[in-house]
């Protein structure tokens, strides 16, 4: 009113009193006209947030699941070689969901050019990468730094929304500064005491994992009652994650006395809602049922939201033809589905199809690249095959030591196969000093595993397996 007041006809003593009634009605339309189209711009910036965060929050399952990089969507025109283009097409889910991250980030990026404040910490989240566009890391400082500033000076607000964010940047930056998870705390017990089910889910991650770093000092069982006690206030309100991960308590008997029949109740209900892990881990109890088209379904449901073990997992029931027809071509695409986003056991699955040509072309130099990818994950079988090819030259130039190299990687961990060739290097001198002495320990160290090679060569050794 005061702004208004200023340009308003105003009487000194002496003069006459009157007003322009016109002139005042026309400044105070003006004035109003103002406000209710300052209202209505709030307000239209209100619902297209809210429309943007809640489509983000769904999809992302509040910004903590990545998907994948969008660089590896199909491209129009592109052509499949490998796979028919029905196989293509059952990633259409996953591939919606990204297109829809893509179409969310263009209306949060809108919305903070405007200066709405509350869209900077989805779209830094947005800026990490994986959730509709590529990674942008300065970007992603920068939003969150803006972010950081706008939820403390607008903290008052009393918003659950704004302390919920606050905890996520804490926790985010705790590993930076140890006052951080203090805070990180502070802010999601505030938004969950409000009755915010994802500050409450996270609470209870937060008990779960780090109980005994909070104020209280909670140690072992009393920070997992507190964790299953958020868990059950968020999970009774729908959350998913929340549901998922009580189910988990009652299956170990953590914080809550264990019991068989909440721990399916609460997967059942996550799994329902489409939380990729519960429908995997709900499809793996099928699967130990015996009820193998079940697993299928549920297996399929996670491998089509990107969770890459359950494309493994629907990548070996096509290649042995479990709970459905065998079928090599679908057992690849779901392989490299899955190896593309880092799962060591498809890699080495997918060059082993690679190396003998099932259901895709054979490929020796795909099968060495896929067997390095698991070997240097630590995994195994893929770092004996890569020793021998290595060994053989296949795919690859050949190379004994690193044969050698990778058998000792892979007998380290007790993969009786890779003792068993080590063992043979030294026996035979191959690209290492001969030495029976070894040869002899890592032939031992396969024989106790039951290597029926080992114990004949130890046989000629004069020694019993």
């Amino acid at each position: 009113m005061h702004a208004m007041a200023k340009n308003l006809l105003v009487s000194t003593s002496g003069d006459e009193i009157c007003a322009n009634p016109g002139l005042t009605s026309t400044l105070l339309g003006r004035g109003l006209a103002t406000i209710q189209k300052n209202q209505l711009v709030i307000a239209d910036q209100d619902a297209r947030y809210r429309k943007a965060r809640d489509t983000y929050d769904r999809i992302t399952d509040y910004g903590r699941e990545r998907f994948f990089n969008p660089e590896l969507l199909p491209k129009t025109g592109t052509q499949f070689n490998l796979f028919a283009d029905e196989l293509v097409s059952v990633l259409q889910p996953l591939i919606d969901q990204t297109i829809q991250l893509a179409d969310t980030f263009r209306q949060l990026k809108e919305l903070a050019d405007e200066g709405y404040g509350k869209a900077y910490f989805a779209l830094a989240n947005i800026y990490k990468g994986g959730q509709g566009i590529t990674e942008n890391k300065k970007r992603c400082e920068y939003f969150n730094n803006l972010s950081f500033k706008w939820l403390l000076n607008n903290q008052v607000l009393d918003d659950p929304e704004i302390c919920r964010d606050l905890g996520r940047i804490s926790f985010d930056r705790w590993s930076k500064q140890e006052e951080d998870l203090d805070q990180s705390i502070f802010w999601y017990k505030k938004a969950a005491e409000q009755g915010d089910a994802e500050a409450q889910n996270h609470l209870g991650f937060m008990y779960e994992h780090f109980g005994h770093m909070y104020e209280f000092g909670l140690m072992g069982e009393e920070g997992f009652e507190q964790a299953a006690y958020w868990y059950r206030k968020a999970a009774e309100q729908g959350h998913r994650d929340a549901q998922f991960q009580l189910s988990c308590m009652y299956e170990a008997g953590k914080g809550v006395e264990q019991d068989d029949e909440p721990a399916i109740c609460w997967l059942i209900k996550a799994a329902n809602q489409g939380h990729a892990s519960a429908q995997f881990y709900f499809g793996s109890k099928q699967e130990d049922y015996h009820n193998l088209k079940q697993a299928l379904v549920s297996y399929r449901k996670a491998a089509e939201q990107g969770l890459a073990i359950a494309q493994y997992k629907l990548g070996t029931m096509y290649e042995h033809g479990l709970g459905i027809e065998k079928d090599l071509e679908q057992a690849v695409f779901w392989y490299r589905q899955a190896a593309d986003r880092e799962d060591a056991d498809a890699q080495h699955n997918l060059a082993w199809l690679y190396e003998f040509g099932l259901g895709v072309e054979q490929d020796e130099t795909q099968a060495a690249f896929w067997y390095c990818s698991a070997a240097k994950k630590g995994h195994a079988r893929a770092q004996t095959a890569l020793g021998y090819m290595y060994s053989c030259g296949w795919g690859l130039e050949q190379n004994e030591k690193l044969a050698v190299y990778w058998y000792q990687k892979a007998a380290e961990q007790n993969f009786a196969t890779a003792q068993f060739l080590l063992a043979s290097c030294y026996q035979n001198g191959e690209c290492v000093e001969q030495d029976d002495e070894k040869a002899i320990f890592w032939f031992r160290k396969a024989a106790e595993q039951g290597d029926t090679l080992s114990k004949q060569v130890l046989e000629k050794f004069g020694i019993k397996g």
